[in-house]
């Protein structure tokens, strides 16, 4: 390398001036601007907003159509004030029956207009949100931990019930609620869209997205505290928002350790899962009731035990012990 101006030898290729004439051969690299703290938490949180309005809008947007069409095609089914929200008991019936596989092809359309998004801004979705795969083992096990969760979470709130009577009023309402959504659909639509796309979208939105992208300019507890409440006001208010946002709280320590969206996912799955369980066992008989409580609530210590002071096993981990 020389000098374009005398022709002197250069000593490094990325010389800033010529040692004989002393001319300057390249620009100075102009300082890194540092971000404003404040301003890139209110960035990140922005992002987490954003992203949770994709999710809550478009889930939204499709229930209204989704009850404005049955009432377009099913004009006979009337209104009725004795009925829930003054809608018939006919038309609740037909609500419910195809209520589940809406709201699957609805968690179909949130993840690709996720995907139209990251693809607009030229970004991969699955890179965006840290998925690794981890041992396999971890997977069944989180499952069942979802299960003991669940069941410990009935019991306690069922305990809650019994010394608030608005706790009791509070979940009554939200039973109720349920029941009337979901009381004629197939056995099989409702596993699908509450043990299987329900957990997928919600953990690739909570803790893949809103999750990653607020703990990227605040502290990690804080992170964890946003995206909880978004978590818990997602699904409801009252008790159920307080669960689910405890939930939440979990499901981030889970992500956190293992860097990957498969272990929450697969707790997620095993918690909504649990309601079909309680088909096969006999709740009324209060020995049943302690015995399942007990199990449940053992198996939930244990699986912190081992999850939280397990060391995590990465596929790429095993990869790089193989070479």
């Amino acid at each position: 390398m020389f000098c374009r101006f005398c022709g002197a030898p250069l000593v490094a290729p990325e010389q800033m001036y010529c040692l004989k004439c002393g001319r300057q051969l390249c620009e100075a690299p102009k300082p890194a601007k540092k971000k404003s703290g404040i301003g890139a938490f209110f960035l990140s949180l922005l992002k987490g907003v954003c992203y949770f309005a994709v999710f809550y809008g478009v889930m939204s947007v499709v229930q209204v159509v989704y009850m404005v069409a049955l009432m377009f095609f099913f004009p006979n089914m009337g209104m009725s004030q004795s009925g829930y929200m003054g809608f018939s008991e006919e038309y609740w019936h037909v609500f419910s029956k195809y209520f589940c596989w809406m709201s699957v092809g609805t968690y179909a359309l949130i993840f690709l207009v996720y995907l139209v998004i990251f693809a607009c801004r030229r970004k991969k979705l699955w890179r965006e949100t840290d998925i690794k795969c981890v041992q396999f083992a971890s997977l069944p096990s989180a499952f069942a931990f979802g299960i003991a969760l669940q069941i410990v979470t009935t019991f306690v709130i069922a305990f809650l019930s019994a010394l608030n009577p608005a706790i009791a009023e509070n979940a009554t309402a939200t039973d109720e609620m349920y029941n009337i959504m979901f009381k004629d659909s197939s056995v099989l639509s409702q596993f699908v869209m509450t043990a299987v796309a329900t957990p997928i979208i919600e953990e690739l939105v909570f803790r893949g997205l809103i999750y990653t992208r607020m703990r990227k300019a605040m502290p990690k507890a804080a992170a964890m505290i946003f995206s909880s409440l978004a978590f818990g006001a997602a699904h409801s208010f009252g008790v159920q928002l307080v669960y689910a946002a405890l939930l939440g709280v979990v499901l981030v320590l889970l992500y956190e350790k293992y860097n990957s969206l498969w272990v929450p996912i697969l707790l997620h799955a095993g918690f909504n899962a649990t309601n079909y369980l309680y088909e096969f066992i006999d709740m009324e008989s209060g020995l049943m009731q302690l015995t399942v409580f007990n199990v449940a609530l053992g198996f939930a210590l244990v699986f912190v035990a081992y999850f939280f002071i397990s060391k995590p096993i990465y596929k790429e981990d095993k990869n790089d012990e193989a070479v």
